[in-house]
């Protein structure tokens, strides 16, 4: 009976071609699921995230501002970015609440801001377009609570650019 047994040595080992071509293979596929495939230069500005944050598809911010100013700032960034409030609810948590706002836009897709007073005069904000949502909605929604809230000054050209940088002051006063 030993004798029909099988070993390690009795079996034809791969050919190395095709023991390549699995490794470029599996290679390939890694890095398309880690790099994203075809992210493109659209999505280039989410590396400074968390990964958390990314597959979540969220943003947030503690801010020094009181509650009920970030309610007000929040409302009014969704009149500025042109989505309909079609909710909001609080929920109670151990020593404060968390209140979300729920809006959608034109094209339907629903945008939930979130926010929670802290201890110290603070209060937590979150911008969420869902699990891979669409992260430019999420970042117009995002500028516009930030401009609302005071902490992008619009008006003096201080928010940052997402397309091209600023052109110097000599190249400005070439022009």
């Amino acid at each position: 009976m030993r004798g029909n047994r099988t070993t390690k040595t009795d079996r034809p080992a791969a050919p190395a071609a095709s023991r390549r071509t699995i490794a470029i293979l599996i290679g390939v596929l890694v890095a398309t699921l880690l790099g994203g495939g075809t992210a493109g230069c659209r999505q280039a500005h989410e590396v400074r995230k968390s990964g958390r944050q990314l597959l979540r598809g969220e943003t947030e911010l503690t801010v020094r501002q009181p509650p009920l100013k970030v309610e007000g700032a929040i409302d009014a960034a969704l009149a500025d970015a042109r989505l309909t409030r079609i909710g909001a609810a609080t929920t109670p948590l151990q020593t404060t609440y968390e209140k979300v706002i729920t809006a959608r836009d034109a094209q339907d897709t629903k945008v939930m801001i979130a926010y929670r007073p802290g201890t110290d005069g603070t209060t937590r904000v979150i911008v969420s377009t869902g699990v891979l949502g669409p992260s430019d909605l999420r970042e117009r929604v995002w500028d516009a609570v930030r401009i609302r809230l005071g902490l992008l000054d619009v008006a003096n050209g201080a928010a940052p650019s997402t397309t091209r940088p600023a052109p110097s002051p000599a190249q400005a006063a070439a022009r």
